[in-house]
């Protein structure tokens, strides 16, 4: 079984909680192979990071820029929906582009569980509407465990 995580960049200050959810979902499930995002921080990072830790086999999906251009965020979150048997959903209740993935879980009509913690603004660190991924781009493409898919 395959099973991918999606999460809100903004719950790294919730780390406790997120690892909670993480290792309950992986114990419950025991995936062959645990499916996210290689990037961004948050949720997907705390799933990264467990994997790593704890032994269990990691897929990563990262942004093609090049090939896609504005599409890139959506082109990822597809290719791991549709690569995945089972699909978790961490939500801050906030994000949009969390907010996305659900929708896109349910037109695809996969089986899923959708966690919501929500969070204050102040709990964030980074005002998500006012997040720019242009100007974090370089530092994407620059981080060593990125492998593109």
């Amino acid at each position: 079984m395959k099973l991918a995580f999606f999460g809100s960049r903004s719950l790294k200050r919730r780390k406790e909680e997120v690892l909670k959810i993480i290792e309950a979902e992986i114990k419950k499930h025991n995936p062959e192979v645990v499916i996210t995002s290689g990037a961004p921080s948050g949720a997907c990072k705390f799933v990264r990071d467990y994997c790593k830790e704890n032994g269990v086999t990691l897929k990563l999906y990262n942004l093609d820029f090049k090939k896609y251009s504005k599409g890139a965020f959506q082109h990822r979150s597809i290719l791991t929906i549709e690569d995945a048997d089972y699909i978790i959903l961490i939500h801050d209740g906030k994000s949009r582009g969390t907010k996305n993935e659900l929708n896109l879980v349910r037109k695809f009509g996969k089986l899923y569980t959708y966690h919501l913690i929500e969070i204050q603004k102040e709990d964030t660190g980074i005002d998500i509407e006012q997040f720019d991924i242009k100007n974090n781009l370089d530092e994407l493409n620059d981080m060593e465990e990125v492998i593109n898919i």
